[in-house]
């Protein structure tokens, strides 16, 4: 009874601050809604340039362009400013693909480039020219059914962002324990249309494994969504410091999200909850995160992140507790533990990214994580082993 009190105190507790959080942060954005409504450009449009600016992706951009001015074309000449304030280096670029897709705009999408970056000017005007004529396609023969099929297929994959990729990781064999075994590190990132994602990375990063979401809330700083995840639970096998302690089982979690971010900060708030399985952690999970990142020269990235998560008991008990029953059980005479809600550990990221080119790229990342509280303090974890590392390499491919 005391534990189910405590439950329901707890979830209150997380209730009110995720409610509270998600206000504030609101609150935030909407801060600079005059701002933006004093702009011309539409607010989908936006927040897809700022995207490609993160990604410091010359296709994602003119791609971003292109579309919103297909989507908003009486915003044309602010949707092709606002992406040469955002990448001036790629303003020639956006210019010359905006101009070959709307060929009848040739001119104005030229005067709209120049207007930012005035040195582009003279190649511009001349593309424009050479576009301002499109040629008569009523003298073309009709497309063929292969043809498009394929037209399809590709309007139908510009409306995702997709990057996958797959390379090994050395992590702990639990958390907490003293042995590592190589695993493989997923990467699964799929956004439609920047609302509906898959997003899932297999690092020590709660907040990097949302899988199935969507972005109900949105601007270019600023998003909020519910998602539904999955957490693999715990083999009794996967040392000898767990015998006796039985498995926690797979469990599906409900979250929502909540994320700030500019060209190079991103702070975000997570708070989740399992939803089946009454033999998995049965817990909640708030994760508070912060990160800094940018480019170094064309090929190179690197971010720097930071985060800590706030565990529910029945989490922690689950994780980190042991019973009467699973003490008798253990062969290496473990004491029973019963560990209390609080901050369960602390992580810090660092993550390096290299462009082989416009699609392909590799991963480099390095974790350090300090478990905390009674997460620290349980038998469970191997003697000065709270803190753990995770080393991971991923080839991965942008579409």
């Amino acid at each position: 009874m005391a534990r189910q009190g405590r439950k329901s105190i707890w979830l209150n507790i997380a209730g009110t601050a995720a409610g509270g959080l998600m206000i504030a942060l609101l609150c935030l954005a909407l801060s600079h809604s005059p701002v933006r409504a004093q702009s011309d450009v539409p607010p989908d449009t936006l927040a897809a340039i700022d995207a490609a600016v993160r990604q410091a992706d010359a296709k994602a951009m003119s791609a971003a362009v292109i579309e919103g001015i297909s989507s908003h074309p009486e915003a044309l000449e602010a949707i092709v400013m606002a992406a040469a304030r955002a990448a001036p280096a790629y303003s020639l670029g956006i210019s010359m693909d905006a101009a070959a897709a709307f060929p009848g705009f040739a001119g104005r999408i030229a005067d709209a480039a120049t207007t930012v970056t005035p040195e582009i000017a003279g190649t511009a005007r001349a593309i424009a020219e050479t576009r301002a004529d499109p040629p008569d396609t009523s003298a073309l023969p009709p497309p063929t059914p292969s043809e498009t099929s394929r037209e399809v297929r590709r309007e139908i994959l510009s409306e995702f962002d997709i990057s996958l990729g797959l390379g090994p990781a050395l992590r702990p064999t639990y958390e907490g324990g003293d042995k590592f075994e190589v695993e493989a590190l997923p990467l699964i990132d799929i956004t439609w249309r920047d609302r509906i994602f898959i997003a899932w990375q297999g690092s020590y990063g709660e907040h990097l494994r949302r899988g199935l979401g969507a972005k109900l809330l949105k601007s270019s700083k600023f998003s909020v969504g519910p998602y539904l995840t999955y957490d693999p639970g715990r083999e009794e096998s996967e040392s000898p410091q767990l015998q006796g302690m039985g498995n926690v089982d797979a469990v599906f979690e409900a979250g929502v999200f909540a994320e700030w971010y500019s060209e190079r900060y991103r702070f975000s708030v997570d708070y989740k909850q399992s939803i089946s399985g009454e033999e998995g952690h049965n817990g909640s999970l708030l994760t508070f995160a912060a990160s800094i990142g940018g480019r170094i020269n064309d090929q190179l990235g690197v971010g720097i992140s930071a985060w800590g998560t706030y565990a529910s008991q029945n989490y922690m008990i689950a994780y980190y507790g042991i019973s009467a029953q699973q003490s008798a059980a253990s062969p290496l005479l473990l004491q029973p533990f019963n560990p209390e809600t609080g901050f369960k550990d602390a992580t810090a990221d660092i993550t390096f990214r290299f462009d082989w080119d416009s699609n392909w790229y590799s991963l480099f990342i390095g974790q350090w994580k300090r478990l905390l509280g009674d997460a620290a303090l349980s038998p469970l974890i191997v003697p000065d082993k709270e803190n753990q590392l995770f080393l991971g390499s991923t080839i991965g491919y942008h579409f």
